[in-house]
């Protein structure tokens, strides 16, 4: 029982030792394309995001540079053709984000794969966990919106400004609110 205890500390030392490394990567990952103007140089930034290991389709634009959460991966990050990406958009691609064709996110959007169970009451920030987000082809995502982990905006759906989707929007719908809920169909 002592080995194995001293192995699993010894693992988790190692783990918090290398750790540095992965967060030089998201500081490269959030820091490197904000050396760029805001609202130009669109092809330079996408060019600088896929070679990070972002998934980006042909004509999409990027208008500022994307923060990414801690727990962040870029392969998790999928953006189709023809999107537009305004500024000040925040995601945590600690699982699958999927952004379809033809795409309009507004700025200060927020877009989060990762929670925390609720643990113990001495403790209540309980273990991580993981769920992806998909924006169906052609939907709008407005300003300062928040997509919670799990959802799922249909195809050519709208979510109006500030709304915080805590579950699936249909397709060819208007969500609005907080908590979001369908306003009615498009």
């Amino acid at each position: 029982m002592f080995e194995q205890s001293a192995g699993v500390r010894l693992w988790s030392a190692l783990r918090e030792e290398l750790f540095p490394l992965e967060a030089l990567r998201l500081a490269a990952l959030n820091r490197l394309p904000r050396l760029l103007l805001d609202g130009a140089q669109h092809r330079l930034r996408s060019a600088l995001y896929r070679r990070m290991g972002v998934s980006i389709g042909h004509g999409s634009l990027l208008a500022g540079a994307l923060r990414f959460g801690v727990e962040s991966r870029p392969r998790n990050l999928r953006i189709g053709r023809g999107c537009y990406l305004n500024v000040g958009i925040t995601i945590d691609a600690a699982a699958a984000v999927t952004i379809g064709d033809g795409v309009s996110i507004g700025h200060d959007v927020l877009i989060i794969t990762s929670n925390h169970a609720i643990g113990s009451p001495e403790f209540r920030a309980g273990p991580l966990e993981r769920a992806p987000v998909t924006i169906g082809d052609g939907a709008w995502i407005a300003a300062r919106v928040t997509l919670l982990p799990g959802v799922t905006v249909g195809a050519g759906a709208v979510v109006a400004a500030g709304a915080v989707v805590a579950r699936d929007v249909p397709a060819n719908t208007l969500a609005a609110g907080v908590p979001a809920r369908v306003i009615r169909a498009l």
